[in-house]
């Protein structure tokens, strides 16, 4: 039994490990999974050195200067043109009102003050709502990353840009504060018609300071960010599209059914500029109708609503984020929208700040000049400069009226028949986009509709004016430049104008009724003129007028290098006088020739090419 207990003890403790084999499993998974770690941080670590390589480092980040606009000054102070390329005017934050900054976070990234620059909550609500719409409906880019693309990279959509723009925002909220970047935000976000910042925005949209906003406009301005072209009120007031609203709007103006029914077959069709909109309206409903209820029609069929819908969608934000109660946001729905556009450059000296311009961008550069923020404060005294502006105009137009009447831009074929003519008429007299008010002191193209002895009646602008000979074209007389203006024979009407001549006239006297204007005869003058005003005493550049024409950069006053003529015989004589000379001195007027070099040698005359010998000073 003892050899039988021995086996038995012997089989015990040499009977084989059953889950030997587990061990080892585990063992070479967890040496596989370290293995896999430390590749995946090292690829991690490359891909990080890759992708934030060329980024700005966090100092870079401090020091970066946003384009600003140059201002120019005359030499009171008053603002006379600005120079830039991005329309931008910083403002400090507790300058914007709360509200704007409200609407801003909560239209754009609505946990801004919870996540570290990357809201990866916001990153799966954006991709589920978008798989759930089929298309892009909604962005996952946080307020942070939008100012580290505007600040320092390019727009394009791939993959690396985007891993890029999250650590370059990890980097700024490392170093900046909430309320810094928000700030950084709201300077430099672009808002359409190259209004950059809110500030910007602001005045150009409405024409007032961010903080002069009302709730209205502030929640609007917050939400023009995602497509600013396309929910710009300024834009949307000139487009056009007949919806089921518009033919309510105009059923409640008394428009009639006949033409409503009419109107109901454009309905939903694409949105169509001024022009578009009204050809495509006077192909479906005629001429006559149009003419009748254009100013309805386009009142009410302008496309504001898609503004007034992405405020609608900013409201409900605030709402949902609490910063707004239903009862304000009402309130808010309810208020117009009544913008008051100034987004045109200003200058108020053309040929003036052009020679500046010129000047600055030779001295120092066009970046240093358009982006710069420069406060350049000129010679020019507006008030002076507005003197020379008239002056040049006024002695422009009355020399070249000496020289004879120009005779009419085109004749138009009148057949007497107004249902024929006044589609040729208003084509040319009002054409799309005008403003049908006569104003007095307007110049306007006008079309001669009745010749008389005693007076020329001309269409304008769908009503009509009067010219009489004396008055309104006095100075239309014969072409006899040999005598003297005065006393040139006057020509009656009926050898000057012809029905259907398409004419310049100016109102002197605006009738309320359309029907009398006063007006006299223009022309585009022929003749140029240019004017500069000096400070004897300093040299400063008082006024500069380069040309009648204020809108040609050819500066005449600068760059045309006219011989001055008699103009210049006041320093001549000025000159003498202080070298001594009297009017009693005796000169000899006689033939001179001067060496030219290479030149041809020059040879002076007097303008009768004769010669007076001994003459007085």
């Amino acid at each position: 039994m003892n050899w039988l207990h021995k086996r038995r003890h012997r089989a015990r403790h040499h009977r084989p490990r059953r889950y030997g084999w587990l061990r080892w499993l585990l063992l070479v998974s967890g040496c596989l999974l370290v293995l896999v770690v430390m590749a995946g941080g090292i690829a991690g670590v490359m891909a990080y050195r890759s992708l934030a390589e060329g980024l700005p480092a966090l100092d870079e980040l401090e020091q970066y200067e946003s384009s600003l606009v140059t201002h120019v000054y005359d030499r009171h102070g008053e603002l006379i043109a600005n120079f830039f390329t991005e329309k931008r005017i910083l403002i400090e934050l507790e300058d914007v009102p709360e509200f704007v900054r409200q609407a801003t976070i909560a239209v754009e990234d609505a946990r801004f003050y919870d996540h570290p620059g990357i809201d990866p909550k916001g990153v799966l609500r954006a991709a589920w709502t978008n798989y759930q719409a089929g298309r892009v409906v909604e962005g996952a880019s946080t307020i942070t990353m939008q100012v580290a693309r505007t600040l320092f990279l390019n727009r394009e959509r791939t993959l690396r840009r985007k891993l890029r723009e999250m650590i370059l925002a990890w980097r700024i909220e490392r170093r900046f504060s909430k309320d810094d970047i928000l700030k950084m935000y709201l300077n430099q976000v672009f808002y359409g018609h190259n209004a950059y910042g809110v500030e910007a925005a602001a005045q150009i949209y409405f024409n007032k300071s961010a903080k002069d906003l009302s709730r209205g406009e502030g929640m609007l301005i917050a939400g023009l960010t995602r497509a600013p072209n396309s929910y710009s009120p300024i834009h949307n007031l000139k487009r056009y599209q007949i919806t089921d609203p518009s033919l309510e709007r105009l059923q409640g103006e008394g428009v009639p059914l006949s033409v409503l029914d009419n109107l109901r077959g454009l309905k939903d069709q694409k949105v169509r500029e001024e022009t578009a909109f009204l050809e495509r309206l006077t192909t479906v409903l005629g001429e006559d109708v149009v003419d009748r209820f254009k100013p309805l029609i386009l009142k009410h069929s302008n496309n504001l609503k898609v503004s007034l819908e992405r405020r609608a969608h900013v409201v409900r934000r605030m709402v949902d984020q609490a910063y707004l109660s239903p009862q304000e946001a009402q309130r808010v729905l309810e208020e117009p929208l009544q913008t008051n556009p100034n987004y045109k450059s200003i200058n108020k000296s053309p040929h003036f700040v052009e020679h500046v311009r010129r000047y600055l961008e030779k001295k120092y550069s066009a970046q240093e000049l358009y982006a710069g923020g420069w406060q350049v404060h000129t010679t020019l005294d507006l008030s002076l400069q507005r003197m020379a502006e008239q002056a040049v105009r006024h002695g422009v137009e009355e020399a070249d009226k000496r020289h004879g009447y120009q005779k009419p831009f085109r004749r138009l074929p009148l057949t007497g028949d107004e249902a024929v003519d006044r589609p040729l008429i208003e084509q040319v007299t009002l054409p799309p986009d005008t403003d049908s008010t006569v104003r007095t002191g307007e110049v306007l193209t006008g079309v001669v509709s009745i010749v008389s002895p005693g007076a020329v009646w001309v269409k304008v602008k769908g009503g009509r004016g009067v010219m009489s000979p004396e008055e309104g074209f006095g100075w239309v007389r014969e072409a006899d430049l040999e005598r003297k203006f005065e006393k040139r024979k006057q020509l009656p009407p009926q050898e000057i104008f012809q029905v259907g001549d398409v004419i310049r006239v100016r109102v002197v006297l605006a009738d309320e009724r359309n029907q009398a204007h006063q007006l006299v005869l223009e022309q585009e003058p022929l003749l140029e003129g240019a004017l500069i005003a000096i400070e004897p005493a300093s040299g400063h550049v008082l006024a500069m007028v380069g040309g009648y024409d204020e809108t040609n950069q050819y500066n005449r006053a600068t760059q045309a290098l006219r011989q001055p003529g008699s103009a210049f015989k006041p320093f001549i004589y000025t000159a003498a006088l202080a070298a001594g000379k009297t009017p009693a001195t005796v000169i000899y007027d006689r033939a001179v020739v001067i060496d030219g070099g290479d030149e041809e040698a020059w040879k002076p005359q007097n303008y009768t090419q004769r010669y007076y010998g001994a003459t007085t000073l």
